[in-house]
């Protein structure tokens, strides 16, 4: 099996202004390598109190899943040693409203503990004895919960709910009849997006299956719009669609990022953003645009479980041109609030890797001149 040295976290940081993608240029000066073998000066380290398997962020606080116990935890950014919060054990994901936070919990299974169908809620400062029941769902939780300023979003493994952040009520409201969705859920502006795999016969689960992009009004007041109506898409199975004001985003069944306005395809192809040959995942945008994990294989057989973050200003890079790296090539995960990109890393050069107690802190790129 073959092997590669990977370099620090901060060792293999960029630094260069990004003009050769189209539309607005975005500085990235900071975010690079110094010429001396110090770590950049505006990449902090986040000591958390464990090594975490996932974390989130939420603007004020950093939550993770402690490696060895499975434990929820959260701490403040900036002295987590005097602001630890924990909860309960935790099978993820996670979401949260201005006070609370939202985790699935652990069911009880024969043959040992597996992903519940059960959503639990605690204060953002910690549960106090056992976490609240906030709902029960008669299935398994197949997509990460969503929450809005005053409800929370989830798809169920046959209809698509929302239930208020006050509290949830039993049956809770339904937004998409007889819908689910294969991916997370996207909430922008009125509506919920999402993408559902359907099978083109009725020979399933050996049936050819096709994939569509849809939309319903969050109050659930309309059936849901098929963005897609000239036929399927091709979709990287598990990846989440990103939504902003300018469309919908998403990786195609290759290697390519491609967007579609908000109302939909109009029976067109969707348009590439991003063409670079490299296989992507964990795909997010904002106001300056695209990040996504380009990721690194240690060998043809292992799945990947590291990767290089990296960023391309909207609308998008011009086909061939290479989006910016924004970390080394030992990312795991990565998050964003408004102002920083997060990311923990596997500092080992071995297959399979170690997690490690550290989650890296650095400004996002900062709008620069129009070109």
């Amino acid at each position: 099996m073959s092997t590669f040295n990977r370099c620090s976290p901060f060792a293999c940081l960029l630094t260069f202004w990004l003009s050769a993608c189209s539309g607005r240029a975005v500085n990235l000066d900071g975010i690079g390598e110094k010429p001396s073998p110090g770590p950049a000066s505006n990449v902090v380290e986040l000591h958390l109190s464990s090594p975490a398997v996932d974390f989130w962020v939420d603007g004020e606080r950093i939550y993770w899943t402690d490696y060895d116990t499975l434990v929820l935890k959260s701490c403040a950014y900036d002295d987590c040693s005097h602001t630890l919060a924990t909860y309960a054990s935790s099978a993820g994901p996670l979401a949260w409203s201005e006070h609370d936070v939202f985790f699935a919990g652990f069911a009880e299974m024969p043959g040992g503990r597996t992903r519940g169908s059960r959503l639990l809620r605690c204060s953002k400062l910690g549960c106090v004895g056992e976490p609240a029941l906030f709902l029960q769902d008669a299935a398994r939780f197949p997509t990460p919960p969503i929450v809005d300023a005053d409800f929370l979003y989830w798809s169920s493994s046959f209809d698509i709910y929302r239930c208020a952040l006050s509290a949830c009520t039993d049956p809770p409201e339904l937004v998409a009849q007889g819908y689910t969705s294969n991916g997370a859920l996207a909430v922008f502006g009125p509506n919920v997006y999402w993408w559902a795999i359907a099978a083109a016969s009725p020979d399933w689960p050996t049936a050819q299956t096709e994939t569509h992009l849809y939309a319903a009004p969050r109050d659930g007041s309309a059936p849901p719009t098929e963005l897609t109506p000239s036929g399927p898409i091709a979709t990287a199975e598990g990846e989440p669609i990103a939504v902003d004001a300018g469309g919908l985003y998403w990786i195609d069944a290759g290697t390519r990022i491609v967007t579609c306005p908000l109302a939909g395809c109009a029976g067109k192809p969707p348009m590439v953003a991003v063409d670079t040959p490299t296989s992507k995942r964990s795909l997010q945008v904002d106001e300056l645009g695209l990040y996504w994990i380009d990721p690194y294989v240690v060998a043809a057989d292992e799945y990947p479980t590291t990767g290089v973050v990296r960023f391309c200003p909207l609308p998008g890079c011009a086909s061939g041109e290479e989006p910016a790296m924004l970390t080394a090539e030992n990312a795991r995960k990565f998050q964003l609030d408004a102002h920083y990109l997060y990311w923990n890393a596997d500092l080992t050069a071995t297959a399979g890797g170690t997690f490690n107690p550290v989650v890296y802190r650095a400004p996002k790129p900062t709008p620069g001149p129009q070109l």
